[in-house]
């Protein structure tokens, strides 16, 4: 009799070699796919709650005089594994851009009182600003969002599904208050390292003008931004303003208060920003100049 107990060992072993292959293999397929999205989507989280937090140190900086800054990790890694292959480590962008055109633009706004009345004289007034934006770059998670600052609002655009998410409120309107902030620069980072870009005040805005309107209109602020104007409406709830889409990624606010206080400030981001005056928000007198 031919015994075939070794062979029957041989052939089981290479049945349980290919059946670990094979779970090894729907493990790389499937599993490690879905904890790399999971990290990935924690990160995104956390982009999201950093970016809030560099919002905070913007409108500090605009009140003052001291530079500051946050920082944002732009990417990640995905843990190392045993037996299993991982893609390359996620990265992001962060990055000044001009949003529609640009500018912010307050129109039909007059001082009350007469020392600043020959510049806020109800003319139109147009000061440059640029977004932040950060753009992730994930191996898996897909459709994560772009997540933007401006105009004191840190939110997130889908591109897939062509819809806006406000993730902080606004400071833009606090009852008769305007506080407009001006953000400039050219500024650009890359990778998985975390960031903190500087913010340098170009201008504070330590001085404020009473300003009403010149006319029987209201007085309109025209803002560049990818936010929607349902979600300013939902922002600026409770707010004397009504919020008009003005097309090409900006809205119109329409102030219908009588009388309101006007603080601005500037601030550049990364290298080659444009100097200005203090105030920022007046002409000196006898001169074009403002102060």
């Amino acid at each position: 009799m031919i015994d075939n107990r070794g062979q029957a060992l041989q052939v089981g072993a290479v049945l349980l070699l290919g059946i670990l292959v094979v779970l090894i293999a729907v493990w790389q397929a499937t599993v490690i796919p879905e904890q790399n999205e999971q990290v990935e989507f924690e990160h995104n989280q956390q982009v999201q709650s950093e970016m809030v937090d560099l919002r905070g140190e913007l409108l500090s900086a605009a009140d003052g005089s001291t530079p500051s800054s946050s920082p944002v990790r732009l990417g990640t890694d995905f843990p190392s594994r045993l037996l299993f292959v991982n893609p390359s480590s996620a990265t992001g962008n962060l990055q000044t851009e001009a949003v529609g055109d640009g500018a912010i633009t307050i129109d039909n706004a007059q001082a009350v009182d007469d020392s600043v009345s020959h510049f806020w004289d109800g003319s139109e007034r147009t000061y440059e600003s640029d977004s932040l934006r950060y753009s992730p770059d994930y191996r898996v998670f897909n459709g994560a969002p772009e997540t933007m600052f401006d105009n004191s609002v840190v939110y997130n655009t889908f591109e897939n599904e062509d819809t806006t998410l406000a993730v902080s409120q606004q400071s833009l309107i606090n009852s008769d208050r305007i506080t407009l902030l001006a953000l400039e620069g050219d500024y650009f980072e890359t990778g998985v390292r975390s960031e903190s870009p500087d913010i340098e005040p170009v201008s504070t805005g330590s001085q404020t003008v009473d300003i009403e309107p010149a006319d029987d209109d209201p007085i309109t602020i025209e803002i560049p931004t990818r936010l929607s104007h349902e979600e300013w409406e939902e922002l600026v709830a409770g707010e004397d303003v009504e919020v008009e889409d003005n097309g090409d990624n900006s809205i119109i606010l329409e102030l219908t208060g009588d009388e309101y206080e006007l603080n601005m400030a500037k601030l550049g981001i990364g290298p080659a920003v444009e100097s200005t005056d203090p105030a920022y928000i007046t002409e000196v007198a006898g001169g074009d100049e403002t102060a």
